[in-house]
């Protein structure tokens, strides 16, 4: 029980919206947010989304989470993301990531390629399609109410 709800609770992190629809043509007021996440009141960790536009319609956004779960001051659970991901023109060209988790480590390397993505993670590769949208859901026309949307999502922790 306690495990699922950890998986839940982690997942729930990364599915903060990140921007406002409004924010698709301009540059927001605020190129860096911070959140803490709290667990029965109590502050466990924090996540960090930066953005830097550098012109040419491209925005290079970089991802920190860091999480740490502790009972009678053991540390039981512990969590290390950072995530990097270039978009052009709305689209998502490269993304990396790395994870720590307890004591397994991940890597997801993701690249834009003619029609379809390449993602390299555990030492497999895997062809993806375009539509593909990174768990962070940094993508800001994803906010857009465009009526049903259909999309396969990648989990930036993993790949």
């Amino acid at each position: 029980m306690f495990r699922k709800f950890l998986t839940a609770m982690v997942a729930a992190t990364f599915l903060v919206p990140l921007l406002p629809a409004n924010a698709v043509d301009k540059i927001p007021d605020q190129t860096s947010l911070t959140y803490s996440i709290e667990r029965k009141g109590s502050k466990i960790g924090t996540h960090s989304v930066s953005y830097d536009f550098t012109g040419e319609n491209q925005i290079a956004v970089d991802i920190e989470a860091r999480v740490r779960i502790k009972m009678a001051f053991i540390t039981v659970y512990k969590l290390d993301h950072s995530s990097q991901e270039l978009w052009k023109s709305g689209e998502l060209v490269k993304m990396t990531s790395e994870t720590q988790r307890n004591s397994s480590y991940e890597e997801v390397d993701l690249r834009a390629a003619d029609d379809h993505y390449v993602v390299e993670t555990d030492g497999e590769t895997v062809l993806a399609p375009r539509d593909l949208v990174p768990s962070s859901f940094t993508k800001t026309d994803f906010w857009i109410d465009e009526g049903t949307k259909d999309f396969m999502l990648l989990d930036t922790l993993s790949g």
